[in-house]
């Protein structure tokens, strides 16, 4: 019951990978060692007469090397746009990281990192930069989409669920965080294997409203931005975009296509590692349950952000 829980909350809380024809933004691969590794790109767009566009996948936990050679990339270009959904009430330029007060639940992030050994994305990249623009919806924006949405009879799809994951406050997120507590090493080391596969290879999919809600929506503003800084006096000489890897595949599509951009270099980045070894009974039940789920063709929500 325990892993059955665990496995229908945490499949909520991995997000799909790359979609078709598209240049890969994620891959898993096994070392000789054994260890199951997977690793996030960064992919370069060129255009004559306009600014590089680098689209810096990311995931959202991962080993402190990972970030540290992704701040590296960041550093070096003109203008730096990330992601960060807020309310339109926090004026401030960066994303907001971790609750305060021993007493304060965790963002579920920051406590999937902490129970897996992990760095959580937020906490491990200096976003204090005069050339780094939170470029995003508010979450009152998207709340609005997502009553539209109802109301066109297109269905709330995931979306309601992911919001609550991602409220600290709420029972999924403070059951999630419970399960994690109350994990063992050998079936954390089974949730860093569900993560570095599922992420990789895309097996959790998003329905198709949230998808346009969660994905499309947040991505027009992006394109938008580089769009009209393209054209500007002032333009700066690169442009990064640092999202969530599962953006990113559609991103480079509409830049390719609308705004005349082609391929250029593509870098990789290794986000963090699985030992199969060290999983335990528990741990195994929980993995053998999730390759059902893939052969029964069952998809999961996504957690995108």
């Amino acid at each position: 019951m325990f892993a059955k829980s665990l496995l229908a909350l945490f499949a909520t809380a991995l997000f799909q990978a790359p979609a078709k024809d598209t240049s890969a933004y994620t891959k898993s691969v096994t070392t000789t060692a054994g260890l199951i590794e997977m690793s996030t790109s960064a992919q370069q767009l060129v255009c004559p007469g306009k600014p590089d566009v680098w689209l810096v996948g990311a995931v959202h936990i991962g080993s402190k090397d990972y970030y540290s050679n992704l701040q590296k990339l960041l550093d070096q270009q003109s203008l730096v746009l990330f992601e960060g959904v807020k309310s339109e009430k926090n004026s401030a330029t960066k994303p907001a990281t971790t609750a305060q007060g021993k007493d304060q639940p965790k963002p579920i992030y920051k406590a999937l990192s902490d129970a897996l050994g992990l760095e959580f994305q937020l906490t491990s990249i200096n976003y204090d930069h005069k050339n780094w623009e939170n470029c995003d919806l508010t979450w009152e924006a998207m709340d609005k989409l997502n009553s539209q949405s109802k109301t066109d009879g297109k269905g709330a799809g995931s979306y309601d669920q992911i919001r609550k994951l991602l409220d600290p406050n709420s029972p999924q997120a403070k059951q999630f965080v419970t399960i994690l507590d109350q994990s063992s090493p050998g079936m954390r080391e089974a949730m860093k294997i569900m993560i570095v596969k599922s992420v990789a290879n895309g097996d959790v999919q998003l329905d198709e409203a949230t998808e346009k809600l969660v994905i499309a929506a947040r991505n027009k503003v992006v394109t938008d931005r580089i769009a009209v800084t393209a054209k500007s006096e002032k333009a700066p000489k690169t442009i990064a975009v640092f999202y969530g890897a599962k953006h990113l595949p559609s991103m480079e599509h509409t830049l390719m296509a609308e705004q005349g951009y082609k391929l250029g270099k593509q870098q990789w980045f290794t986000a963090a590692n699985a030992d199969p070894k060290k999983v335990d009974q528990q741990g195994q039940m929980l993995l053998d349950m999730l390759d059902q789920q893939k052969k029964a063709g069952k998809g999961g929500g996504g957690l995108p952000f």
